[in-house]
């Protein structure tokens, strides 16, 4: 049995997923060459439905 509450354990894992996405965009926006995250949606026939860009820097 834990001795620590729900919310000392959300706290803590929203300070844990704000680091992390801090250094991710810290890498991501120090990159001096272009770069782009992007999602293929593909049909029931396995040919691209279409593609969204998530990110870029």
């Amino acid at each position: 049995m834990g001795t620590g509450s729900k919310q000392d354990d959300d706290l803590k894992n929203n300070e844990l997923a704000q680091r992390v996405t801090d250094k991710y965009y810290l890498l991501f926006n120090s990159m001096n060459q272009g770069f782009c995250i992007i999602e293929m949606i593909w049909d029931e026939c396995r040919k691209i439905f279409t593609r969204w860009c998530r990110n870029k820097n």
